[in-house]
């Protein structure tokens, strides 16, 4: 089995829930990966870091209070074009899936997830990152 592709350097990845059980889970996923881990609980928080430092992954939850974490990714797309995006959610159905799909969501995570699978999808769409052009960049 082919080891999977991880990102070169460090990679910030922010991490969004109300549930601060899931927060710890999720610190605890990627506690040996070689990312900088920022969590918070609270959406708005989340919507300032991602408009004032470089992040490479935002990962929310879709339902908190006040905001759906489709809405919050849909901001960092626009403020954040590199940084990735996953949507994490307890309650599949065809209308998470559907606003998913129209922010070009990176990665849907179910609730309960797999670590394993989780950690390999969080490589494979990091080092995917690192091999896109920043916006304005000039190609060779």
């Amino acid at each position: 089995m082919a080891p999977n592709p991880a990102p070169s350097q460090s990679a910030t990845v922010l991490v969004v829930d109300d549930d601060g059980e899931i927060l710890t889970a999720l610190g605890r996923v990627f506690r040996d990966e070689p990312y900088r881990v920022l969590s918070t609980s609270d959406p708005f928080e989340a919507w300032s870091w991602i408009r004032t430092r470089p992040v490479d992954l935002v990962i929310a939850d879709e339902f908190m209070p006040g905001v759906l974490g489709t809405e919050l990714l849909e901001a960092a797309r626009r403020y954040s074009p590199r940084s990735a995006r996953a949507v994490l959610t307890g309650h599949p159905n065809t209308t998470v899936a559907s606003r998913a799909m129209q922010q070009n969501v990176d990665l849907v995570v179910l609730k309960p997830w797999d670590d394993e699978a989780l950690r390999s999808s969080v490589r494979k769409i990091l080092a995917g990152r690192e091999e896109r052009p920043a916006a304005g960049d000039a190609e060779a």
